[in-house]
């Protein structure tokens, strides 16, 4: 029970009112176009997409709490909220806008094809966690949620949905 909190039950916990309702709502964005995607792939048959959903989610958010605990083995913080799966749900939008096949050259699905859509990925990936790491240690995430943002927890989180993402959308298109 020692690892629940840091690796599972973070996610159900929340520092304020701001901190629940930042989540929540990022989950109701993000949520809804990564469920639609894996949902309208261009797979047939999609099987227990709400499952696959839900397991991407908590995934996610598991990973990103064993990111976290690796990066601050010595610390006694405590990691708390959703928002390393919300992370997660990113990462797949990202893989989503930048790697989907209609999005690439069509004609071509050679792996060269694939080159500058990955390099547009890298870039802006990089830009995401640097983003995240600014802002989860500014003054603006003391002021809305009174404490420093897991910054170490939305990189994982993050990193886990851009790189697992299309092997849950895959899972989805697989029979029973």
């Amino acid at each position: 029970t020692g690892m629940v909190r840091p690796i599972l039950g973070h996610m159900f916990f929340h520092v304020n009112v701001t901190h629940m309702v930042v989540n929540l709502l990022a989950l109701g964005m993000m949520g809804t176009v990564v469920f639609r995607e894996i949902e309208s792939a261009p797979k047939t048959k999609k099987h227990d997409v709400p499952i696959v959903f839900t397991a991407f989610l908590l995934l996610s958010g598991m990973f990103a709490g064993v990111f976290f605990v690796l990066i601050n083995q010595d610390s006694w913080r405590a990691m708390i909220g959703a928002s390393g799966a919300i992370s997660g749900l990113f990462g797949a939008i990202v893989w989503i806008s930048f790697m989907r096949s209609d999005n690439t050259n069509a004609k071509n699905t050679d792996r060269q094809s694939k080159v500058i859509p990955m390099l547009m990925m890298l870039g802006v990936s990089i830009l995401m966690i640097a983003a995240t790491i600014f802002f989860d240690t500014s003054k603006l995430s003391f002021i809305l949620f009174k404490s420093a943002s897991a910054w170490q927890a939305h990189v994982g989180g993050y990193l886990f949905g851009l790189l697992t993402y299309p092997l849950f959308e895959r899972l989805a298109a697989a029979g029973h």
